[in-house]
Parts: structure tokens; C-alpha cells; sequence
């Protein structure tokens, strides 16, 4: 059967439960209905078989994986039409698959097509490459020849990834290449490639994407994508009410997961995967959607393998967009992202980012929530809101992002710019430590269109920065001309010391020292928590908060949609565990987590158990 995810719903509850639902009775009885809906049997078809050698003639013959003759292969799949509740079994007993699975069939609701990898099927973007000739010294070449307008992006030797330069020149170490007019140079120190590399050779990309999804209501499960031209799993036109559960998608040109094509798409679940050292991101997408889900995905080192011959200056680890800003309704959440993008000297917060929402200008009743997610060691932005409205980012944990020398990075950013708006976004309950900023509010380029306002800052805590703990300007700071109404209280920004806070620093002032003299330009208490926020230490796993804090019992109480806090046993992505904020001590916490309290009342007079 489908996998469920009843559990971690019942834990801290799905979104349309708890904006809907605001008592815990209300919710109970909302969980006990989704879990009585998910046990109703669904409507299964026919299962059919694949194999990367299959000689099956079609679909009617695929009926195991135990022989070639019991499988289709890929190019036959792909010709075939499935029903509503089928099931495609890609074997390994074949080897790997080097084509691309092409899905144009719908399921229905409750009834999707399946195709499962089952956790061993490997779909390839590339090819071997065989019949290299001597071209002087240590230089070998070989036909290679691709589409027009395109050209091998990547090449693995052995599976090591290549090192692609700009001339034949160039050539002078093991894993160069270099790729001009259908022909691919390599430099080989040991004789012929084809003698010299057999495990499994000389790869070269040539393909895009290894998994192709068109039609809707699709289950893409168990499936390893890897050397794409572009993208391992990529949405054409997007369809909708696809779920892509607990694939691999790694070193592919682009992104591991994706979409190509600007058509609408709802209701896309991604859910348990892991997306890494792919050429810019690991999640993207981009185009009008709504209602889709991105949880428990493990995503790193994206960003950080290309060549200097194709290098880019912005890559993610999560990155949703759309130019049109038509997006809305997503969640993002109890994702570990952590180690994209490269340290250069060029590169800004836009490289390397954690998780990226740019132009995603959500509606107030549909809001884009990033929650409960563990972002560390990004060298950009560890979260990005880019000239986007009604997000709420709350109770997640980041640690030593934002590293980039170029610009002025930091872990959580609300940012705009030119005639665009960065308006109405809610910044709660998130800790954060290292990096050079820790949270920022602020216009890039400013006109007079542009505005940053009615922002909403509270119960964080920002510590450690190697700059400032906070950071506000051109509007950030309330100057009344590109922002105004911006919020910025019951937060902990440590200890006072040297420019801590920075107010308004673009032009010439404001860089402070206490909180009193913040105070004063923000003109209004701000009930900040004025101390260190007692962390149990400044490693990435130690970001909770110990029993004597003075952020226990001090954040604001922002309602039952958003207090749901950690708890500090937390591992992600398999055991993200949370508390409601209200059933412990005298008021919230401030910071991502809850201090755990055994039988402690209320001053209500309750006695809850945590």
C-alpha cells in the first residue's frame, strides 16, 4: 500500500488542520478523520516490470523481474498507456537504465499510477563512451556526438566527476576533458581509456531529465536519478497530485528535483528524498502553483561541483519561484539542508542558499510556511525571502550559514528591492547562531515602489554572528520611505557588544552597542530578552536551550497556528519531534525549541504532561 504519513501529522498537526482547528478537540477529531480516510483501501490495477535489458514486446508479457524476457525496457515502457492504480516495477536484475522514463498516463484520486525503483533502480543521463583514438601524448578523443545546441555538461570517469576546461590546451591531469564539435578529448596518463577505465568507464551527460512527469496523479518511489544534462526528476508542463517519495537524485547538471515548463501545478508532495551534489540546486521549482509539500528530504552539497569553465552564481538547496509571483500555499519542512553552494570571494547570499523563496508573493489566507527545518553550513542565506509577501518562517534551527565573503549574507533574510515587495511575512520562534548576519531585513535597490514592511520579527534568537545579530536598513529599519511597520520584539540577540544590532548602517549610523540605544531608534520597548540565551553550546547539535535560559517562559504567544515548538531530541529527518508551546510553563519560549517540563502547572492551574 501507499506509504501514510498519519504519524507525523498526528504530532504536530498539517497546516489546514491547525488554521481550521484552533482547540486541541477540534484537531483530535481532525486527526481521527484523516486517519480514517488514509485506511480506506485504495484501488489497485495491474503491476507491470521494466528492466534495463527486457525484451518483453510489451506490457501484457512484463510479468517479473526475474528474466529479460519477464521486462519491458525503458524505450517499450515509455510507448505503453497505464490505468488508474497500476504499478510499475523497475527492476535492477537488468542493470542500470540509460534512457529516460517518460510517464504520460493519469491515475486518479486515490488512485495513482505507481512507478517504484524499490530503492535499487538507477536511471542514467549518460552515456559510456567507447573507441577513443590517440591524440597526441596523453590526449585521447572520441565521437560524441548530441542534440544540436547542446553539449555534454558533465563527464565521469570511473565515476569520478570530470574537470571540464576551456581549451584542449587545458588538458594536463587525470579527469580533464574537453568537448568541441562532436568530439570529447580526455586526459588519460595511463594509455586507452577504453583499457584503462572499466568501472564503469568514460560517462559523458547527454540527457534530460532521467525522469520525465507529465501526466497527473503519479507516484514516482524507490528511484535513483543521476547525470542529467539538467535535471534528474523533472516535471514537464507540471501535472499535479504527484507524489516523489524517497528517491535519490545526484549529480545531475541543474537540480535533482525540478520542473521545466510554466504550466500550473498543484499538489505535489516530495517527501523523503535526498538531492545532492547536483550542479545548482537540489529542490527548485518554478512557474504559478499552490499547495504542495516539500518535508523530510535530506539535501547538501549542491552547488559545489561545477568547473570553473561553467560555474554559477546562485545555487540552494530548496529554491521556489515565480516571476509572476503566483505561488502560494506550500510547505516547506523538517528538511536537513545543510553544506550547498561554494565559499567564494565573488559569491553573495544568493549562493548557497538554504531554502529560497524568491517572487513568491503568497496570499494572507494561503501562506507559504517554512517550519521545523535544520539548515547549516550553507554558504549563502540559510533562509531566503526575496521580494516575497505572507510567508511565516518559524521554529527552525540554523547554524554557521551565510559564510560567503561577497555581499553581506545572512541566516534569515527578508529582502526586496526595485519597484517589488517584501510585505506581511512572520520571522517566529527560530534559532540561529554563527554565519556573518543572523537575521536581516532590508532593500537591495530601492525605488520608490519598493517597500519592506509590516514585517514581523518575534521570539527568535540570533547569536554568534561574526557581524550583527541583527540587521536592518533601507526600510528594514522603519525609515518611512521604503518600509514601514516593521515588528521587532520579544527576540534575544545575545549579550550586548560592540554593533550587535545594526540600525539603518548604509547611512553612516546607528550601529549599537546596548539595547537601550536600539531601543531608542526603534522607538519602543522591544522586550527583548537582554543576555545570553544560555544554549547548551554553539555546536550545530546543541542549539536548545537549558533549564535556567532567560528565554523560558518570555516569547509572545502568537496562536495556536504556530506553537508548536521542538523538542531537543529531535534528529532529522526521521524523528522531528515537537511540543505544544501552551501545555508547558507560563508562557512560550523563545527560540526554535521548548525547555521540557515534567507535570508543571500553569499559572492557570493545569497540569499537563509534556
Amino acid at each position: 500500500m501507499l506509504e501514510t504519513n498519519t504519524m507525523e501529522e498526528s504530532r504536530v498537526g498539517s497546516k489546514s488542520c491547525r488554521q481550521s482547528c484552533p482547540t486541541a478537540s477540534c484537531r483530535s477529531m481532525g486527526i481521527m478523520i484523516a486517519v480514517f480516510i488514509a485506511a480506506q483501501p485504495m484501488a489497485w490495477g495491474a503491476t507491470y516490470y521494466a528492466r534495463a535489458d527486457g525484451s518483453a514486446a510489451d506490457k501484457s508479457f512484463a510479468t517479473g523481474c526475474a528474466s529479460p524476457d519477464t521486462a519491458v525496457d525503458l524505450l517499450t515502457l515509455n510507448g505503453e498507456s497505464f490505468s488508474p492504480g497500476d504499478r510499475i516495477v523497475l527492476c535492477s536484475e537488468g542493470g542500470v537504465f540509460r534512457g529516460q522514463l517518460s510517464n504520460l498516463s493519469n491515475g486518479s484520486a486515490g488512485s495513482p499510477i505507481t512507478y517504484d525503483g524499490r530503492g535499487s533502480a538507477v536511471i542514467l543521463g549518460s552515456d559510456l563512451v567507447h573507441g577513443w583514438e590517440s591524440a597526441g601524448g596523453n590526449v585521447w578523443v572520441a565521437s560524441l556526438s548530441v542534440r544540436p545546441n547542446q553539449v555534454p555538461q558533465q563527464v565521469f570517469i570511473d565515476g569520478d566527476f570530470g574537470d571540464r576546461k576551456a581549451s584542449l590546451g587545458e588538458l594536463t591531469g587525470h579527469l580533464d576533458w574537453f568537448w568541441t564539435t562532436n568530439q570529447l578529448y580526455l586526459f588519460s596518463p595511463t594509455g586507452d581509456p577504453d583499457l584503462e577505465f572499466q568501472n564503469p568507464g568514460v560517462e559523458a551527460g547527454v540527457r534530460s531529465p532521467c525522469v520525465r512527469l507529465s501526466g497527473d496523479h503519479v507516484v514516482i518511489t524507490g528511484i535513483t536519478a543521476r547525470h542529467s544534462n539538467r535535471l534528474g526528476i523533472g516535471a514537464w508542463n507540471p501535472p499535479s497530485h504527484v507524489t516523489i517519495r524517497k528517491c535519490l537524485a545526484e549529480w545531475n547538471w541543474v537540480s535533482g528535483i525540478g520542473q521545466e515548463g510554466n504550466s500550473i501545478y498543484e499538489d505535489l508532495t516530495i517527501e523523503d528524498n535526498i538531492a545532492r551534489y547536483n550542479g545548482i540546486g537540489g529542490i527548485g521549482f518554478s512557474g504559478p502553483s499552490r499547495n504542495s509539500t516539500i518535508r523530510r528530504n535530506t539535501i547538501h552539497e549542491n552547488g559545489k561541483h561545477r568547473s570553473a569553465v561553467n560555474r554559477n552564481d546562485f545555487s540552494w538547496g530548496i529554491k521556489l519561484w515565480e516571476p509572476n509571483g503566483n505561488q502560494e500555499g506550500h510547505e516547506i519542512y523538517e528538511n536537513l539542508v545543510y553544506d550547498n553552494g561554494e565559499g567564494l570571494a565573488s559569491h553573495r547570499g544568493g549562493h548557497g542558499a538554504g531554502i529560497w523563496l524568491d517572487t513568491i508573493q503568497a496570499t494572507p489566507s494561503n501562506p507559504t510556511i517554512i517550519r521545523h527545518n535544520f539548515v547549516h553550513s550553507n554558504r549563502g542565506n540559510g533562509v531566503f525571502l526575496e521580494i516575497s509577501s505572507n510567508a511565516v518562517v518559524y521554529g527552525n534551527v540554523l547554524h554557521n550559514n551565510a559564510t560567503n565573503a561577497g555581499g553581506e549574507p545572512a541566516s534569515i533574510v527578508i529582502d526586496s528591492r526595485r519597484n517589488f515587495k517584501s510585505d506581511n511575512n512572520l520571522v517566529s520562534n527560530n534559532t540561529t547562531y554563527g554565519g556573518r548576519n543572523g537575521i536581516k531585513v532590508n532593500t537591495y535597490f530601492q525605488s520608490p515602489e519598493c517597500s519592506i514592511s509590516n514585517n514581523v520579527i518575534k521570539n527568535n534568537i540570533a547569536v554568534g554572528a561574526s557581524e550583527h545579530n541583527l540587521y536592518c536598513d533601507n526600510g528594514g529599519n522603519n525609515d518611512g520611505v521604503y518600509g514601514t511597520g516593521n515588528v521587532y520584539t520579544h527576540n534575544s540577540f545575545g549579550a550586548e557588544s560592540d554593533d550587535f544590532i545594526s540600525w539603518g548602517r548604509r547611512w553612516g549610523r546607528d550601529r549599537h552597542d546596548t539595547y537601550a540605544a536600539w531601543e531608542a531608534a526603534y522607538g519602543a520597548p522591544t522586550h527583548s530578552i537582554e543576555d545570553d540565551p544560555q544554549l547548551a553550546g554553539t555546536s550545530k547539535d546543541l542549539l536548545y536551550l537549558t533549564a535556567g535560559s532567560p528565554c523560558r517562559d518570555a516569547g509572545a504567544d502568537l496562536g495556536s497556528s504556530y506553537d508548536d515548538a521542538l523538542l531537543e531530541s529531535s534528529i532529522w529527518t526521521d524523528s522531528v519531534l515537537a511540543t505544544d508551546q501552551d501545555l508547558h510553563g507560563d508562557g512560550w519560549d523563545v527560540g526554535a525549541y521548548a525547555i521540557p517540563t515534567a507535570f508543571r502547572p500553569r499559572n492557570d492551574g493545569r497540569r499537563i504532561k509534556p
